[in-house]
């Protein structure tokens, strides 16, 4: 309705917001598009650049990508989300220890920083590795993000059902039932973030990861509950109904 007429700062943030909204629909394609396209309206500011860098990673285009955040570090050395393109973008050819050397120690625990570390131990195997660093993401994100704590409660179970010990039925040592409960914390504080939001849909592996924690604890009525709650929230999903 405003388009026409309205300033380039304005349509940035337009182009902005849709395309974040995008994102968290999980529309990472359509949301890469608009955050490329908002750039022209913005050349020269710091999140502009970076949210194109970030455009340009969701599209796998991973040279403009690069180029954009290092435009971004000449402008302020100390952007995190920059760093953290730059983390995201290093080729499957170099050890993750390489990628993190670059980065200078003080901006490593960044959250975004952090969890792009995470990710890329994560990309090679090494789940403990992984690990320690989506905890000290954890730690350091003063935003509470639901994502994170999300993410760090979903590769806490996992960990647990992947370690042949831990089979339905037996009995868990006091340090997995410990990280178990940890995970069901961090699942719990980010299913009650989006539970009542439009896209509780593209998250609803969050309450499934917590229903199949309290499966471990031998919670059967909760791990039903939260089942049936996925099952509400995407009928669709087969996977949910098994």
């Amino acid at each position: 309705r405003i388009w026409v007429q309205s300033p380039p700062i304005v349509k940035y943030r337009i182009l902005t917001n849709i395309g974040a909204a995008k994102g968290l629909l999980d529309e990472h394609q359509e949301s890469a598009k608009l955050l490329i396209e908002a750039l022209q309206y913005n050349p020269k500011d710091e999140k502009a650049l970076c949210n194109a860098a970030l455009g340009y990673i969701l599209l796998g285009v991973i040279d403009q990508a690069i180029a954009h955040a290092k435009k971004v570090l000449e402008l302020n050395p100390a952007n995190g989300k920059a760093h953290s393109i730059m983390v995201r973008a290093a080729p499957d050819t170099e050890l993750p220890e390489e990628v993190v050397d670059r980065v200078p120690k003080p901006f490593r625990i960044i959250p975004e920083v952090a969890d792009a570390i995470s990710y890329l131990f994560n990309k090679k195997g090494n789940t403990p590795e992984s690990k320690k660093w989506l905890e000290i993401a954890v730690k350091n994100d003063s935003s509470d993000s639901p994502e994170l704590k999300a993410e760090l409660g979903t590769m806490l179970i996992k960990e647990v059902m992947d370690d042949q010990s831990s089979f339905f039925g037996v009995q868990i040592n006091e340090a997995k039932l410990a990280q178990i409960e940890h995970a069901i914390k961090l699942l719990t504080f980010a299913w009650d973030r989006v539970a009542k939001s439009s896209i509780r849909h593209c998250r609803a592996d969050w309450i499934v990861n917590r229903g199949l924690g309290k499966r471990l604890l031998g919670d059967i009525n909760g791990a039903l509950e939260d089942m049936g709650t996925a099952v509400e929230v995407v009928p669709t999903d087969s996977s949910y109904k098994k």
